[in-house]
């Protein structure tokens, strides 16, 4: 592998880290009663993205970003108390539904502006 190719994809993983981090930082200071629920599914979104990554065969992974991995694995272990997310299921049909609820509100909002001109023009003549 080129010496440029290798760097970009060692720079990239400590940027990835750095997101990973600050995303663990940020989960680790919410209130207790969602926190577990967010470190739950952090985990299940790194477990998912290993899947993928076996399954496309993708590869060489950069050293950095699999420890930075494995130490945030490691850390929800500490904290994740699963007593603590008794209705997960529900919980991520909310979040797998939020894409849809931001769309229609962005779509809302786009119409609302749109009314909003339009009156506008009309109340002008």
């Amino acid at each position: 592998m080129g010496g440029i190719l290798k760097d970009k994809i060692e720079l990239s993983a400590i940027i990835n880290k750095f997101v990973i981090d600050l995303i663990l930082k940020v989960l680790m200071n919410l209130d207790d009663s969602v926190k577990h629920y967010h470190l739950k599914h952090f985990l299940e979104e790194i477990d998912d993205y290993r899947l993928l990554v076996e399954k496309e065969n993708v590869g060489p992974e950069p050293t950095k970003l699999l420890k930075s991995l494995q130490e945030v694995r490691c850390d929800i272990g500490l904290e994740l108390d699963e007593r603590k997310v008794l209705d997960y299921r529900r919980f991520k049909e909310t979040i797998s539904s939020f894409e849809d609820k931001w769309r229609s509100y962005n779509n809302l909002k786009r119409n609302l502006h749109n009314l909003e001109d339009t009156l506008r023009i009309l109340s002008s003549e």
